[in-house]
């Protein structure tokens, strides 16, 4: 019984190790994979008919015969349309909505501007539709594989605690989507999705995958990767940065630290230095390549309290690389340059590196995560590529 039992394990890891190899590469071949997994022909076989059965396995033909010649191997790939997966991210401001077929492909990409303290009856209702709509026009095979859900909220084990856009009223997000759709729904707060997707997504990620992702926004939230996997913490609250209090610059009263560091703050701070009523992403990276006097202080005192804060975090979590997730940060190179210098003052040997793409990495991170569910690969080195459609080009803000 017990040899069985080892033996019908040892299949199953071979499967998807296999998965693995087909997700992580373009193009491939049975001889090839046997190859890199040291595993016998026969054993291949035997797994790709598997695989092949259950759809996972799309056929290329002949590939180029080998240098020493012989019979061309038949390439094989990830079979993308065996199905497609649904991602989300709810902001403060907007609703992104992707959908993703099993290779990364973009199937279609929406975003949908949301009043702050949304209604959340409207907003999964918006949700559905995009969903419904996504299914009515499916070309897979097996249809809708998950939801990923990304939220500016504190989560534990997929549950909104606390949500400071969104009024829940009782209501389970994925319990709501679970029983309306009948597949694999996953709600994380976004900055943990931020830390996955460049765990998942950034070729240059730590290989022992130790590293923090500091998201920027309204507020400031942490995502943590230990040694490869998310790491959340009591109740989901390892990553509330933001909620911490410290010191203000006066020193005499507390303050949370997303009252200092925020793109609120920044936005506001830069908006009086340059005597404008009102600011908006254009004139951010116009005041800011030519400062002012007045605006260098503000850009100086962003950078010191940002130092701090990214020496603060080394300290409490010990990331082999930092990243920083921030719109308007993206707009003004010269103050990235700044906090830079600042984190460097405190002669730290740890990288830091500002994300492209802010906007669209939690919803990506989301449609990673929901991949690996439906693929059952949520333990393995994937390789996901960054969707061409999500460049910093694209020009939304």
């Amino acid at each position: 019984m017990k040899n069985t039992e080892n033996r019908d394990l040892t299949r199953s890891n071979n499967l998807k190790l296999v998965m693995q190899q087909l997700f992580n590469h373009d193009e491939s071949s049975r001889a090839e994979i046997a190859r890199k997994l040291g595993m016998s022909r026969s054993t291949i076989s035997s797994l790709f008919n598997e695989l092949d059965e259950q759809g996972y396995i799309k056929h290329l033909g002949r590939g180029g015969s080998s240098v020493v010649g012989g019979r061309k191997p038949e390439m094989v790939q990830l079979n993308s349309h065996y199905g497609f997966i649904a991602s989300f991210n709810i902001t403060h401001a907007h609703l992104y909505a992707g959908f993703f077929y099993l290779n990364g492909e973009k199937i279609l990409y929406q975003r949908k501007n949301i009043l702050e303290h949304h209604n959340i009856l409207e907003l999964l209702a918006t949700m559905s539709g995009y969903l419904d709509e996504a299914i009515a026009n499916d070309d897979t095979v097996h249809g809708l594989l998950g939801i990923g859900i990304s939220m500016h909220a504190v989560i534990d084990n997929g549950e909104v605690i606390d949500s400071p856009f969104v009024k829940m009223d009782g209501i389970s997000i994925r319990d709501y989507f679970t029983a309306k759709y009948s597949i694999p729904v996953i709600v994380e707060n976004e900055a943990n999705l931020a830390a996955i997707f460049e765990r998942d997504f950034d070729v240059d990620a730590p290989v022992s995958g130790n590293m923090v992702v500091l998201s920027i926004h309204q507020g400031l939230g942490t995502g943590i990767i230990a040694n490869g996997h998310l790491f959340a913490g009591f109740h989901g609250m390892a990553g509330e940065l933001g909620r911490a209090q410290i010191y203000s610059r006066d020193g005499h009263r507390l303050r949370q630290v997303s009252r200092i560091i925020s793109e609120d703050v920044l936005i506001a701070d830069l908006a009086s230095a340059g005597s404008l009523d009102k600011i908006d992403y254009s004139n951010i990276a116009q005041i800011c390549k030519h400062p002012t006097t007045e605006v260098e202080k503000v850009l100086d005192e962003f950078a010191d309290s940002m130092g701090l804060l990214l020496n603060n975090a080394l300290m409490i979590y010990g990331p082999q690389k930092i990243y920083i997730s921030c719109n308007v940060l993206e707009l003004i190179p010269l103050l990235q340059k700044k906090i830079k210098q600042s984190f460097g003052s405190y002669n730290q040997n740890v990288s830091v590196e500002f994300v492209v793409g802010a906007r669209y990495i939690s919803m990506l991170g989301a449609a990673a995560i929901v991949t690996r569910e439906a693929l059952k690969l949520q333990d393995f080195k994937l390789h996901f590529r960054w969707p061409l459609e999500f460049s910093k080009n694209e020009g939304e803000q």
